[in-house]
């Protein structure tokens, strides 16, 4: 099923974006989508969201599935579980469980953050041999442990060209409870306070 709805994205919705069909922001098509869009300088990130992923495991005898699938960008041979998501990292697509999701757009509330992780993560694919982790939020994890201070940029620290790097299960658990998380947290709170306030 999965594997369907990354053939669609990329044989159906982005060519659709790519050869200047009307976007529209309803079901019915009357709403033009009411930003302009330059189409040659465009960066399309291609998102399958899924939703029922624990019922299916409830519903699999095996007790070395975690409760959670797992992506692999690149060539992966390991058989953990038939959630198993394996993805050309040429050519990437971000498939997101229901909770994933929703903990990412918790923490990354505004299109320009949300996009900046979706290109930090894209650049950490091209720049090992593969890819690996559990859930999205574990990710997340690595990409706010990362600061560029030149840049003032986060991104995903990884191994090198040819490495083959796992985002060990845990590891959002681990990160937010450390004292910046904990911190970041606390200043979100005042920051949504004066939003709501203006």
């Amino acid at each position: 099923m999965i594997d369907k709805q990354i053939k669609t994205v990329h044989d159906g919705a982005e060519r659709y974006i790519k050869n200047g069909s009307g976007i529209f922001v309803d079901k019915n098509l009357k709403i033009p989508f009411p930003i302009d869009i330059n189409r040659e300088n465009m960066v399309i990130h291609k998102i399958i969201v899924v939703h029922g992923i624990e019922e299916a495991f409830k519903s699999h005898e095996n007790d070395n599935t975690y409760g959670i699938f797992y992506i692999s960008y690149g060539n992966n041979d390991k058989d953990l579980s038939p959630f198993v998501i394996n993805i050309d990292k040429e050519n990437p697509v971000h498939v997101f469980d229901g909770l994933g999701f929703s903990i990412v757009l918790g923490e990354l509330d505004t299109y320009c953050d949300f996009s900046s992780y979706l290109n930090a993560k894209v650049k950490a694919i091209n720049s090992c041999n593969r890819l690996d982790y559990y859930r999205e939020e574990y990710l997340l994890a690595r990409y706010y442990s990362g600061f560029d201070e030149a840049k003032q940029k986060h991104f995903i620290r990884i191994g090198g060209e040819n490495s083959n790097h796992t985002v060990k299960l845990g590891t959002w658990k681990q990160f937010s409870e450390t004292e910046w998380y904990k911190n970041k947290k606390e200043a979100d709170k005042i920051s949504y306070f004066w939003d709501v306030m203006i």
